[in-house]
């Protein structure tokens, strides 16, 4: 009887692939035991069929038991929160004692709420589980397995055990060939050359001083729109103190060892440096603000990971798609709540990143369609971004302040004045640092009340965000001979930043002589 177990084992596991789309999760040759999965991200479905017969009703119970163990190992395969199990056993005779309770449905939780259902099918009452679990599984039909010869169930039984043979060794091999085609190379380059430009940094001023960081490439929009466009690139090689480089590098270790590893070396810093260049583009486009770090091509890594997961869905979910969009919701989430992060870097380099995937393509790629709609994305978002970057208010208004701040250097006090007021009555969020540049225009060609005038004002926007106010309104009103204003804007620049020198040592002059 033991052939006819098998050939009953093997024509299901035949109608569960071929008719329902089930696919092997594991395999057991030895002992005629075979796992199945039917792919669903929300709710797999997995089938295990074992043959095997039991003379008692706690060596069943035993062997259910030992079910859930072997599957709590192959759990990561298999993803969704919700999981059903069919465990099926086939035996041409039942437990001699009273097991038919072990039918009804065995339910626990851990890390994934699992259900398990099992039929046993014998030669009295196989029919009827047959039709039981199709009814579980949502057949509309019962399984139907033929009544053949002997010879033709053995020719059946070693035919398809060599099927199932070759379709495992078909799974590792597509598994080793898709995750594993390059081996991480390039990462480490960039690691080491991130940290040899922050070390460089380092010793030329401070990693933290923003003059340095503009003298040694970071993105700033006015220099860039005079035509520094190799700040898009150098940007990406720079970080604002340790904790900042530590951050990204460890991301860019993990990240692009994963990257390097599916798409190999060429692919991989080809995406890494167009999805940087297209973070700083959006960053040039949407941001004002100075800024530097990897961050950038690091979200394009995940916007690689994230085209990967869209080709190869079910070996995405099965490895690293649960973690992968955690870590993006966090980081987006973390970007638009904190000020200081430049998220319109973050997400320029998650949706570049995601079209350089299509452009580039995985090694096993070759779709020229998606290929063209990867170009065309990009061509139309480099002219987007590049219109705004121009046409921005900010971006304007900045690119001004540069111009004022060198006719500043330059003695071209009158123009500066002109300039600044004619930029205050077009009205810009900027009004604070227009107003501070024509008050020093003022000083310098001796219009003191309309220096302080402007001084004044700076403070009530600003109020404790610009010490400098506070100090040269205390060296006017110490020329004008208020010496009870003086003293209260001095001691007031000095609570602010008391690191300064010229501060410190007015405040030393008026306050503890």
């Amino acid at each position: 009887m033991y052939i006819s177990d098998q050939y009953k084992l093997y024509t299901l596991v035949h109608t569960l692939m071929e008719e329902d789309g089930y696919e092997i999760l594991h395999s057991h040759k030895q002992r005629d035991e075979i796992w199945l999965q039917k792919y669903n991200q929300r709710k797999p479905t997995i089938v295990r069929l074992i043959q095997r017969g039991f003379n008692w009703k706690n060596e069943l119970k035993s062997d259910m038991a030992r079910t859930f163990n072997i599957f709590e190992t192959l759990q990561r395969k298999v993803t969704g929160k919700e999981i059903e199990i069919h465990n099926i056993y086939i035996s041409t005779y039942p437990p001699v004692d009273t097991w038919e309770k072990l039918k009804e449905p065995v339910r626990f939780k851990k890390k994934k709420q699992v259900s398990m259902h099992m039929y046993y099918i014998d030669e009295e009452e196989g029919t009827n589980e047959l039709q039981r679990l199709a009814k579980a599984l949502h057949r509309q039909t019962s399984f139907y397995i033929p009544e053949v010869n002997i010879e033709d169930k053995e020719q059946f039984v070693q035919s398809y055990t060599y099927e199932i043979h070759t379709a495992i060794q078909k799974q590792k091999e597509y598994v080793q060939k898709t995750l594993f085609f390059g081996k991480p190379k390039l990462v480490y380059y960039l690691i080491g050359l991130n940290i040899l430009y922050f070390l460089i940094v380092e010793f030329n001023g401070g990693s933290m001083d923003t003059e340095t960081l503009v003298q040694f490439g970071a993105k700033y929009n006015p220099l860039i729109m005079d035509g520094e466009w190799w700040r898009l690139i150098t940007s990406m090689f720079m970080h604002i103190g340790f904790v900042h480089l530590a951050m990204n590098m460890l991301a860019l270790y993990y990240l692009g060892s994963a990257v390097e590893q599916i798409f190999g070396s060429k692919r991989f810093i080809g995406m890494y440096m167009f999805a940087g260049i297209g973070a700083g583009l959006a960053s040039f486009a949407l941001s004002s603000s100075i800024s530097a770090g990897a961050s950038g091509a690091i979200f394009g890594l995940f916007g690689v990971l994230l085209y990967f997961g869209l080709i190869h869905k079910k070996l995405f979910f099965q490895t690293m798609g649960s973690s992968i969009l955690a870590i993006i919701a966090i980081n987006l989430v973390f970007g638009f709540t904190v000020p200081m992060v430049d998220n319109s870097a973050h997400v320029g380099g998650l949706i570049t990143g995601f079209i350089a995937a299509s452009v580039i393509q995985l090694p096993s790629q070759g779709n020229r369609n998606i290929r063209r709609l990867g170009m065309g994305a990009t061509a139309v978002g480099l002219a987007v971004l590049l219109w705004f970057g121009f046409n921005s208010g900010a971006n304007a208004v900045i690119y001004e302040l540069s111009e004022i701040e060198q006719l500043q250097e330059e003695e071209e006090y009158e123009e500066v004045i002109e300039r600044t007021t004619d930029l205050l009555d077009e009205g810009d969020a900027h009004t604070a640092q227009i107003l501070f540049q024509r008050s020093y225009a003022f000083i310098m060609t001796y219009e003191y009340d309309a220096a302080l005038k402007d001084l004044e004002e700076v403070i009530e926007i600003e109020n404790e965000m610009m010490p400098e106010a506070y100090y040269n309104a205390a060296l006017l009103y110490l020329e004008m001979g208020d010496e009870a204003l003086a003293e209260e804007r001095i001691i007031k620049a000095y609570e602010l930043q008391p690191e300064n020198e010229d501060i410190e040592q007015l405040y030393e002059e008026m306050i503890e002589e």
